[in-house]
């Protein structure tokens, strides 16, 4: 590959030791930065900040801010961020603190509340996406709620030269009263009518959405959500390569939001200009369900290749609760890093392409993933967050694993099937 990489770590030594070495604390390609999660985590792998919140939110953010330096930007590079909180009534205590840090240019911000972290004691963790000397823009369709705090430190859309991103998409309305609460069609519609505006703003259309993450609170309700991108995104087509409707999609069930009423939020990624989808191999059984069958195993835009959250799938655990029928942690992780595998192989590209990956598993189970994880990436070394969902989209399925990868177009083959 002809990706310029560059290897990142702000003197965090436990990242030399295993199972950590499968990975870095940020990884420069080309101009895009991509930065893992950041813990309140000092060099000796001790907690800072134990029961201060905004104490281990700081630290966490001045390593954030230490790997963005070292990669050659300042934080007005940065152009998204999520973070993960073990208690969402932390969140605005949290983003007062990020605007020590963002104090001029805003990023995209998905706050979410997860079932655990990679310590116990650790209660809030940061990733995000900085594009070295872009040309942005800022998009809010009509929020009136982001110039207030706690959100004044964020934006709802970020344009990033042709990279698009939109943080935690809900059904708050302008005033910041929630749309259909209780109702998780209502609130989906509303929010995919937000994205559609966003987009159009941004300069695209429908056709330029590439990759969506949805997040909801009820695993069960998962299926539902699935339906709502077939209504404004698919429109009753099959996604198949010649489909500019196809998209990625990872349905994932975390505790909760910002907002106690909200049930659903999306996070959004889209590509500008004259772009072609291209579906990629390694299509999964699960694709050929409806409304699963919307969304690919893989999709290459331009030179980002996203991957959507890797599930081990077998028809069998649509007939079984027994647990002896259900694969391990550990087989379901290499399942999943086989799929990455596959699914790059077919534009020629490898795991080196990989710039972060983020599985979502219950809490406790990241040691035994990285462990796989070492067998597939050796030394081609992608960032990782490490988040504990509350459910996946079936009951059996212990691990999913979401990411992206970036090509260079000029030595990456077309994809042919």
């Amino acid at each position: 590959m002809s990706v310029k990489i560059t290897q990142i770590n702000p003197g965090l030594d436990w990242y030399n030791k295993w199972p950590r070495n499968v990975a870095w604390p940020a990884k420069k390609m080309d101009d895009l930065v991509f930065i893992g999660g950041q813990l309140p985590l000092d060099s000796d792998d001790n907690i800072v900040g134990v029961g201060n919140v905004q104490e281990q939110a700081r630290f966490a953010l001045i390593k954030f801010k230490e790997c963005v330096e070292l990669a050659g930007g300042t934080m007005d590079d940065v152009v998204e961020v999520q973070s993960f909180h073990t208690d969402v009534r932390h969140i605005p205590a949290v983003l007062e603190v990020a605007k020590e840090f963002f104090k001029k240019s805003k990023p995209t911000w998905s706050a979410i509340q997860t079932s655990g972290l990679y310590k116990m004691a650790i209660d809030v963790c940061f990733n995000g996406i900085a594009v070295l000397n872009a040309k942005t823009r800022d998009i809010n369709p009509d929020l009136e709620w982001y110039a207030k705090p706690p959100w004044d430190v964020a934006v709802p859309c970020k344009v990033a030269n042709d990279l698009v991103i939109m943080g935690q998409i809900c059904a708050l309305d302008e005033k910041g009263k929630v749309v259909g609460p209780g109702d998780i069609v209502a609130q989906d519609r509303y929010a995919f009518k937000k994205i559609l505006q966003c987009m159009e703003e941004a300069g695209g259309t429908s056709d330029n959405i590439a990759d969506i993450n949805m997040y909801s609170r009820d695993q069960r309700s998962q299926l539902w959500q699935l339906h709502t991108p077939h209504e404004f995104l698919v429109k009753n087509k099959k996604a198949m390569p010649d489909n500019m409707e196809a998209y990625s999609g990872t349905c994932i069930s975390m505790p909760g939001f910002f907002h106690e009423d909200i049930i659903s939020q999306h996070h959004v990624y889209g590509v500008l200009g004259d772009i072609k989808k291209i579906p990629l191999g390694g299509w999964m059984q699960w694709t050929l369900f409806y409304p699963a069958n919307i969304e690919l195993a893989g999709l290459k835009v331009g030179r980002y290749v996203f991957i959507p959250g890797q599930v081990m799938f077998n028809p069998l655990y649509l007939e079984t609760t027994l647990e002896e029928d259900i694969p391990s942690i550990r087989k379901q992780a290499r399942h999943a890093f086989s799929q990455y595998e596959l699914i790059l192989s077919t534009i020629g590209a490898t795991m080196e392409n990989v710039a972060f990956i983020q599985p979502y598993s219950q809490v406790g189970w990241i040691n035994p993933i990285l462990e796989e994880a070492q067998k597939f990436f050796r030394n081609a070394k992608p960032v990782v967050t490490s988040v504990g969902h509350r459910g996946l989209y079936l009951r059996q399925f212990q691990l999913e694993v979401y990411g992206m990868a970036i090509v260079d177009e000029d030595s990456i083959r077309p994809y042919t099937e």
